[in-house]
Order: structure tokens, then C-alpha cells, then sequence
């Protein structure tokens, strides 16, 4: 639609619009897409997303927003699927266990499955977002106690 605005007769406003769009799908989104193929690196690649679309905020700072709403989902305790990312270092899988142990394996008095939205900041790391939920996500994936958690990273 931008490349044909001329043809399509668009007024000034409409083709702002459509340039930005483009912007932000050929500098930010196309990278994010080719890189979602494994639901373990989803954490990851959705903080360095939310790094991108800082960035890209000072350029636009509604449509980054906005962008960022819809993909938090992954930040919340669900964070657990980074321990068997190969994105991940292992010195910030130490990390998330760290966290996770922080917190009980009571699976029967956590709700099922209920995503909540993290409050993010420049310096937010993968760990800092474990959460009591996590070990309920942990055990369906992983269906152990989390004796293996205690496993060196590197082993």
C-alpha cells in the first residue's frame, strides 16, 4: 500500500501511517517473526522484542506501546520455558532457579494457567520474572519435583 500510495491517491496523513507501519515491521517485526519458531525461546526473544520496541519508541512512541500490550503474556511466570533455551546463558538459567526456589512446589493452590502482564523496565532480566506459577508451568512441562533444577546448567 505504500509503495503504491500515488496510484492509490492517499492523503499526507494516510501515508505517514503506512511509512511508519512499514518502518516498524522491516526494523523491529521481521526479526522477531524468523526468530519464533520455538516456544523455549519465547521469553527471550519477547524481552529483547520489548528492547527493540524501546528503542523504536523514541521514534514512535504509541505504536511501540501499543505493539508491546499485545506480547507480555510470554513475561509472566511462563518465563520457566527459558531454562531449556539455548538462547539463554547459563549463568541466567542459575538465575532462574535461583528464583524458582524462592517459592514453594504447591501446584494445588496456585489457579491454572492465569497469565498476568509484568511491569518491565530497562534493565528487566529473564529471572527477575519467575513467580510462584512457574512451578506449576514447570511440573506440566517438565512433570518432576525439580530435583534436576539443582543440576548445573552446563552439565
Amino acid at each position: 500500500m505504500y509503495a503504491f500510495n500515488k496510484q492509490l491517491i492517499y492523503d499526507n496523513g494516510k501515508i505517514q501511517n503506512l511509512h511508519q507501519i512499514c518502518l516498524l515491521n522491516c526494523l523491529i517485526f521481521v526479526k522477531v517473526w524468523l526468530n519464533a519458531q520455538k516456544e523455549v525461546d519465547a521469553p527471550v526473544n519477547d524481552l529483547m522484542f520489548w528492547e527493540y520496541l524501546n528503542m523504536y519508541e523514541k521514534y514512535d512512541p504509541e505504536v511501540a506501546l501499543f505493539t508491546l500490550s499485545r506480547h507480555l503474556w510470554y513475561l509472566a511466570e511462563a518465563v520457566i520455558f527459558s531454562l531449556f533455551s539455548k538462547k539463554v546463558s547459563d549463568s541466567e538459567k542459575k538465575k532462574i532457579v535461583d528464583s524458582l526456589m524462592k517459592y514453594k512446589a504447591n501446584e494445588k493452590s496456585i489457579p491454572p494457567l492465569l497469565y498476568g502482564f509484568p511491569v518491565l523496565n530497562q534493565t528487566i532480566k529473564l529471572h527477575q520474572l519467575v513467580g510462584p506459577k512457574s512451578w506449576l508451568i514447570f511440573s506440566l512441562v517438565v512433570n518432576q519435583d525439580g530435583a534436576c533444577l539443582k543440576i548445573n546448567p552446563q552439565a
